[in-house]
């Protein structure tokens, strides 16, 4: 009986411990940007039924690489193409010297991934505290932080607000590797519409696509590669920027002035014939 209650006692720490050392949520946004009545951090709130799934169209077909014991490499198969996607796993180890930390997301919504300091920890104690952080929920219903890239946000958000559930090829913890992989995904699922060579103002105000519903905005520089995307859903152009949180702007203007080194942009909507 002592045993057991040392037990509970030492769990109880842990959690506790845990809890305390979790690092606060930072949002890096610049305090222009949060001033403008037109920015705004939020959830998307897309309330289309789920009632169709990407995993009736695409599938894993093979785990292509392991990099550093934290990110698979997976190859998706669909029906006469292939591409490749970069999945981060729910829970990881870094280690920065003799440091040593746990990244471990939480089992709730909406899966805020926590970081711990398990420098000095065995393997008892450390298993104590990933299922603390697993188990511990978060205040907000905006995920402040998130391994998924602009280009696996743009695609999900698109996905769902056709009521297609885009699990587990595009979702928080999901990125695109390469170029020719956004190529092949766009091009097979998407409708290219429009391509504005000239970012200048008046041939913006041209568009007749722009400012459309339900559509990604790709990026692309000089060499043709793409550097970002966004998308326009519910009258709002929403973004993301590497662990950042998503965030929105009222115009598409914003989000273009930002990425001013890109020297073209592709408009695209999604291919609704496929999923029919």
């Amino acid at each position: 009986m002592r045993k057991e209650i040392f037990v509970i006692c030492l769990y109880i720490f842990w959690v506790n411990s845990a809890q305390s050392q979790l690092n606060s949520e930072i949002l890096v946004v610049p305090k222009k940007e949060i001033q403008k009545e037109n920015f705004a951090v939020g959830k998307i709130d897309i309330t289309t039924p789920l009632n169709k799934s990407l995993k009736d169209y695409l599938q894993i077909t093979d785990t292509i690489d392991l990099i550093n014991n934290k990110i698979d490499v997976l190859k998706i198969e669909g029906l006469l193409f292939s591409f490749a996607i970069k999945i981060h796993r729910d829970s990881t180890i870094s280690e920065f010297g003799n440091k040593r930390n746990l990244y471990q997301e939480s089992k709730f919504s909406p899966y805020q991934l926590w970081n711990y300091d398990i420098t000095n920890l065995n393997s008892t104690e450390l298993r104590s505290v990933a299922q603390a952080l697993n188990e511990k929920r978060y205040d907000t219903t905006v995920l402040r932080n998130a391994y998924q890239t602009c280009i696996s946000y743009s695609l999900e958000s698109i996905f769902r607000s056709h009521g297609i559930d885009p699990e587990p090829f595009f979702f928080r913890r999901s990125v695109i590797p390469d170029f020719t992989d956004t190529n092949t995904i766009l091009k097979q699922m998407f409708i290219h519409i429009e391509t504005l060579q000239n970012l200048q103002v008046q041939t913006l105000k041209k568009s007749k696509n722009l400012w459309k519903n339900q559509i990604i905005i790709l990026f692309r520089n000089e060499s043709g590669n793409p550097i970002h995307a966004c998308f326009n859903l519910y009258g709002r152009t929403w973004t993301k920027n590497g662990l950042l949180p998503y965030f929105s702007y009222s115009s598409p203007y914003s989000v273009i002035e930002t990425y001013n080194s890109a020297t073209s942009i592709e408009i695209y909507q999604l291919n609704e014939n496929i999923f029919n």
